[in-house]
C-alpha cells in the first residue's frame, strides 16, 4: 500500500505540474484590456494589447472601433468580439467612448452634416487618439496599418474620418452606417437629392490637401437588409461613393456567402479596393463571434475577423497589395 500511495502521489504531482504548465502557457498567450481616462479628449478608452506577435513587418496594426448611439465603449468591449481577432493578428484594438454625452445626449458620434473639419465635432478626438497610440513605442504600431471601424452612428463617423484623415487611416469599415453628409433626421430613408457623385465630391473636399492619400486607402461597408433603423440602401450608396472617390472602380466579384448574404468586391487594376456585404434577414446589429443580444448578433458574419483579414490582405501602404479578393 505504501508503494501504491507513493506512486499515486508522484503521478498526481506530475499531472498537476503538467496542468499548471499548460495554464501558465495559455495565460501568457492571452492579451490584456486596460482602460485610460481622458485620453486624447475621450472620456474613456478601452485598449486591448495582445501578447501574440504581429503579423506584418514585426509591427502591430491598430484598430479603432466606434460604438453606436445609446451604446458605450464597454458594450463593444464586452460583446463586439474583438479579442479572438486581435490575438489572431497580433493587433491592438482601441474602443473609445464618445466624449461627454455625445450628440443629442444620446451617446451618438457627431457624423451629421457637411461642415466637417479635422478640428470640429468628434473628429479632432479620433484623429488625436490614432496619433497618440501610434506614437507610443511600447505599442509598436505601424503607421501604415491604422484602421477604423464603426457601428451605426460610429459607422457614419468612420465614413467621415475616411474622408478627413486618409493620411492616417489606411482602411475604413462601416457597419450599418448612415450616409456621408446626411443630417440627424436622414437615416431611415436615403434623401431624394442624395447622390454618390455629390457625396464623393464632398469627401474629396473634406480631404483637402490630404486627398492624395485616398489613392491608397481601402474601404468596407456592411449592412443588414432587414435593418429597421438605418436604411440598408445606404450600403449601396456608401460603396458607390467611395468607388467614385477611388476613381470609378468596377465590381470585379460578387458571390453569395454562407450566412445568407452577398459579398461584392470593387477593384481597380491593382486589386480590391472596396468590400460590400449585404446580409439578408439581419436587423440593426453588430455582427461578430461575440454576443447575441441587443445590438449584437453572433449568427451572421464575424465582421471583426472578416474586416481585419481583408485589410491585411489588401493594405496598399504595405507590400501586401491584392493578395486575395475577399
Amino acid at each position: 500500500m505504501k508503494t501504491s500511495n507513493k506512486s499515486f502521489t508522484v503521478k498526481s504531482y506530475l499531472a498537476l505540474l503538467f496542468i499548471s504548465s499548460f495554464v501558465v502557457s495559455f495565460q501568457s498567450f492571452s492579451g490584456n484590456w486596460t482602460t485610460e481616462n481622458n485620453l486624447s479628449g475621450m472620456d474613456t478608452v478601452h485598449i486591448y494589447l495582445p501578447s501574440t506577435p504581429p503579423k506584418i513587418n514585426n509591427k502591430r496594426a491598430l484598430m479603432i472601433n466606434l460604438h453606436g448611439c445609446l451604446m458605450s465603449n464597454t458594450d463593444m468591449k464586452k460583446h463586439a468580439g474583438w479579442v479572438d481577432t486581435a490575438d489572431l493578428f497580433g493587433m491592438v484594438v482601441a474602443i473609445p467612448d464618445v466624449p461627454g454625452k455625445g450628440a443629442f445626449s444620446m451617446a451618438c458620434w457627431d457624423y451629421y452634416g457637411k461642415e466637417h473639419t479635422r478640428k470640429n465635432k468628434h473628429n479632432d478626438e479620433i484623429i488625436k487618439l490614432a496619433l497618440e497610440l501610434t506614437s507610443r513605442a511600447n505599442l509598436n504600431i505601424d503607421p501604415k496599418q491604422v484602421y477604423i471601424t464603426g457601428f451605426s452612428s460610429g459607422g457614419g463617423q468612420a465614413n467621415v474620418i475616411a474622408c478627413l484623415a486618409p493620411d492616417i487611416f489606411s482602411g475604413v469599415g462601416s457597419l450599418a452606417g448612415p450616409g456621408l453628409g446626411t443630417t440627424a433626421s436622414e437615416f431611415k430613408k436615403v434623401p431624394s437629392n442624395y447622390s454618390a457623385d455629390n457625396q464623393a465630391a464632398l469627401c474629396k473636399k473634406m480631404a483637402g490637401t490630404k486627398a492624395i492619400n485616398l489613392n491608397s486607402q481601402i474601404y468596407s461597408t456592411i449592412h443588414g437588409a432587414a435593418d429597421p433603423i438605418v436604411s440598408s440602401d445606404f450600403n449601396e450608396y456608401a460603396a458607390n461613393i467611395m468607388a467614385n472617390v477611388y476613381n470609378s472602380l468596377n465590381v470585379s466579384k460578387v458571390k453569395t456567402i454562407d450566412t445568407d448574404g452577398v459579398l461584392s468586391i470593387y477593384s481597380d487594376e491593382q486589386g480590391p479596393r472596396i468590400s460590400k456585404i449585404t446580409i439578408n434577414n439581419m436587423e440593426h446589429k453588430w455582427a461578430s463571434n461575440g454576443a447575441n443580444l441587443g445590438y449584437f448578433t453572433n449568427t451572421k458574419v464575424d465582421y471583426p475577423k472578416y474586416i481585419t483579414q481583408w485589410f491585411f490582405d489588401n493594405n496598399r501602404r504595405i507590400n501586401m497589395i491584392g493578395k486575395k479578393n475577399n
